[in-house]
């Protein structure tokens, strides 16, 4: 006996009464309404995100003082001779003491200038009070205590101290003194 072909309409009708044999698939308003819900979260986290990203900018740029700090005070031992940082308002350099010049000059290493502070304003105030632009490290392993102040545009900051002449400069949470 010979099967007849299946009867369109019948699979139709059967298609219809019986929907648990229907393939599982998504409609346009449940896409839409996920679509939605993306957006929306997205919309929330993107503002958090850019605020991260602007602390690890001026986290990172201090963590790069502090190893120039540390880069300028082994130098000065090793060499022998006096070594500076020098700060102006969105950078600073490492510098050191040519004996036979009677000046600072440009350690002139990949590490010695930092340009790339972009929008972050570095400023510096010294413990014993006198007016200076820079912090020398010396042949001994000491340094003049300071504080190096990193600023933000959007007042985000990050302190550098140093509290005393044998002691690193490092990064500090919170207020110091």
């Amino acid at each position: 006996m010979k099967k007849d072909a299946p009867n369109p309409r019948a699979s139709v009708s059967s298609f219809i009464l019986h929907p648990s044999s229907l393939s599982s698939a998504f409609t346009l308003i449940e896409l839409l309404l996920v679509m939605v819900i993306i957006a929306i979260i997205i919309g929330e986290a993107v503002p958090n995100l850019r605020g991260f990203l602007i602390g690890s900018r001026l986290e990172n740029a201090a963590n790069n003082l502090v190893a120039s700090c540390n880069y300028a005070r082994t130098e000065a031992i090793s060499q022998g001779r006096t070594y500076q940082i020098s700060v102006d308002s969105n950078n600073y350099d490492i510098l050191y003491e040519d004996v036979t010049q009677q000046k600072f000059v440009s350690a002139g290493t990949s590490i010695a200038r930092h340009d790339s502070l972009g929008d972050i304003r570095v400023s510096l105030s010294r413990d014993d009070q006198s007016p200076g632009d820079h912090v020398n490290f010396y042949a001994d392993g000491t340094t003049e205590p300071a504080t190096f102040t990193l600023v933000q545009p959007n007042g985000g900051t990050s302190k550098i101290v140093c509290l005393s002449p044998s002691e690193r400069f490092h990064v500090v949470k919170g207020e110091t003194r």
